[in-house]
């Protein structure tokens, strides 16, 4: 049986507040991980494609989220937010 503080115990802990409470944690552990990121892409002299490939994936996930909501029955919703995309661009 391990200890109350071996490392078995601190790793499902931590599964625990990432799973249990991912509501709350989920923008903080995203805005650290793109600021480490965005740091990283800076040194190394990389910043404009950092900066592109952040956008691609955001519009990747905005249409996956886009299908998926139309898919659960939103099409109305849907079918304004693309509405609105065109009318944007």
């Amino acid at each position: 049986m391990p200890g109350p503080l071996s490392p078995r115990r601190s790793f499902a802990g931590l599964a625990v507040v990432i799973l249990g409470h991912l509501g709350a944690l989920l923008p903080a552990f995203a805005g650290l991980s793109a600021g480490m990121l965005c740091a990283e892409a800076f040194a190394r002299g990389h910043m404009a494609q950092f900066i592109a490939g952040l956008f691609v994936t955001a519009v990747i996930v905005a249409a996956a989220w886009l299908v998926a909501w139309t898919a659960l029955g939103h099409w109305r919703t849907s079918t304004a937010v693309l509405l609105i995309m065109a009318a944007g661009a």
